[in-house]
């Protein structure tokens, strides 16, 4: 069975200089970024959403269900 995670030597270290170089750098300590939402002011914007996007999809259904209500009222007797 071959291996697909054979390479050649000069790859290795070509990818070993390659780590050696971005191991010499020092980690920095950037500061945390300050948010310019609280997390409750973003859960309240996602609920709203949501209700909003389903009443604009559930009330033309529903005043359309209405109009035909209205306007072709039940007739008594068979079909």
């Amino acid at each position: 069975m071959k291996s697909f995670h054979k390479q050649k030597p000069s790859m290795w270290r070509k990818r070993k200089k390659r780590m050696d170089v971005l191991g010499d750098v020092a980690p920095t300590q950037l500061p945390l970024p300050k948010h310019i939402l609280d997390v409750w002011v973003i859960v309240l914007i996602i609920l709203a959403t949501v209700i909003v996007m389903t009443s604009l999809l559930l009330c033309p259904a529903t005043a359309v269900i209405i109009y035909r209500v209205r306007t072709h009222p039940i007739q008594s007797g068979a079909v």
